[in-house]
């Protein structure tokens, strides 16, 4: 299993089959693939190449799921942004990474999260919105840190930062082969089939959901979005969608 071709082989495979509800928006397999396409192309529009990072901060959609998909099939290295960090906490995260550009919903963004930090150089990660995709801007940054980091894995995949809880926030490196292992492990322990509806209601940004993004697809299964948890609204969704598996925390 590669995970760079997942979406495409499974639109392929399943053009018609129900692949996401988010909102109003309904998207067969073959329309997934062509937004993820749209959103590939507008963040490749702020100078992204092969192996560079591009940070995300939106809520649970299916433009996040796109950027997924879009950076794995362009082998860019997707830094998913917790949208309950501080702006201090978020520009650190951006020099720390090396992100060259942020897809990101302006309603969780400020203008201040992607300025240069304290005694930073004035070309550090300012920052040009270069492309829209729907509500959501893709914006070009000046990155503080090199992205070529020659000790990263040549399939790098995603850095996940860890909360900061013991000491500064750390990126966790994942692997395409990493995603692989952990998709086709999953589709068979759990028997994900193409009749299965998924509900991202974990934060994608978080790997308690977004593994789900991967062996769902890999299956065929539709995926739903609820933006922001809420336990009246994950209700309404299991029972329209007919959600048959999700991933809750305790609190859930």
């Amino acid at each position: 299993m590669d995970p760079r071709h997942l979406l495409q082989s499974t639109a392929r495979r399943t053009p018609d089959r129900r692949a996401a509800r988010c909102g109003e928006t309904r998207l067969d397999y073959a329309a997934l693939a062509e937004h993820a396409a749209r959103v590939g192309e507008a963040i490749a529009a702020a100078g992204v190449d092969r192996g560079d990072r591009v940070a995300v901060l939106l809520p649970n959609c299916h433009t996040y799921l796109s950027a997924y998909c879009a950076a794995m099939e362009r082998e860019w290295v997707l830094v998913p942004l917790n949208v309950r960090l501080s702006e201090a906490e978020r520009r650190a995260i951006l020099e720390d990474s090396g992100a060259k550009a942020l897809l990101a919903d302006p309603a969780l963004e400020s203008k201040d999260a992607t300025e240069p930090a304290a005694g930073a150089a004035a070309a550090g990660t300012g920052l040009d919105a270069v492309a829209a995709i729907g509500p959501y801007r893709v914006r070009r940054l000046r990155p503080m840190a090199a992205t070529g980091d020659p000790a990263a894995p040549p399939d790098l995949a995603h850095l996940y930062y860890t909360s900061g809880t013991t000491g500064r926030p750390k990126g966790v490196m994942l692997t395409r082969g990493n995603a692989a292992a952990h998709a086709m492990m999953t589709f068979e322990a759990l028997g994900f089939g193409p009749d299965d509806v998924w509900l991202h209601a974990a934060p994608m940004f978080h790997l308690a959901d977004a593994w789900a993004v991967w062996t769902a697809t890999a299956a065929g299964a539709a995926h739903v979005f609820l933006p922001r948890f809420e336990a009246a609204a994950a209700f309404d969704l299991i029972a329209a969608e007919r959600v048959t598996i999700t991933n809750l925390v305790p609190t859930m």
